[in-house]
């Protein structure tokens, strides 16, 4: 199975398999890229696939079962670290997480581009490593940490400007975050235990769960 990814990988990116990294200069941060075929191939190994209730959607899903709770976003932008923070800790920690955008496309659409936000977003997507035209998802490693922290803190703050939805999901995919335009973040689990601890951390950091 690695080697058929690895050959998708290389087939839908362009380049060697062994060369889907993205450095960043001066930083000893790289970050690892899947092509939306990849990426898709990747989560149905998991048990992850596209969610079957909207047509136009790319929102992932467990293909069998998942407990779901979600999470409004915080009020103020001044709270979003902590946040996010607390999410994935509660989640996993020390952990490679993807990060995958709907359709795997980085860049808002035609309707929003001439804003402030997203030229803001735009310009910050791409200091934190995901190269310019990319289509696909980005893999941060254990030791980016603080990236992907700015990534989400972007998401959760000019993601409902830009509207750009994403998924995010752990190495092991055992769960699934999903972070919507309309401030809220969905926690998808295969285990109602693993759902149960994540609600009690969050809460424990001051964010209540709903159904």
């Amino acid at each position: 199975m690695a080697a058929r990814l690895d050959a998708v990988r290389a087939h839908a990116l362009g380049i060697p398999a062994a060369n889907g990294r993205v450095g960043l200069a001066g930083d000893d941060m790289s970050i690892r890229t899947l092509a939306p075929e990849a990426f898709h191939v990747w989560a149905a190994d998991r048990g992850i696939r596209r969610g079957p209730e909207d047509g136009h959607s790319d929102r992932q899903v467990f293909a069998k079962g998942g407990v779901a709770r979600h999470w409004p976003y915080p009020a103020t932008a001044a709270e979003v670290p902590h946040f996010v923070g607390a999410l994935l800790s509660a989640v996993r920690p020390n952990e490679r997480y993807w990060m995958y955008p709907e359709r795997g496309i980085w860049s808002p659409g035609r309707d929003t581009e001439s804003s402030p936000q997203t030229r803001v977003w735009m310009t910050t997507v791409h200091a934190l490593g995901v190269p310019s035209g990319l289509r696909g998802a980005v893999g941060f490693n254990s030791t980016d940490w603080n990236a992907l922290c700015s990534m989400l803190f972007l998401q959760v703050t000019l993601g409902p400007h830009v509207l750009i939805d994403a998924s995010v999901i752990p190495e092991t995919g055992h769960a699934v975050l999903h972070f919507e335009h309309d401030r809220v973040v969905w926690g998808t689990f295969k285990e109602q235990a693993s759902l149960d601890a994540v609600v009690a951390a969050m809460e424990r950091a001051g964010y209540p769960s709903r159904l």
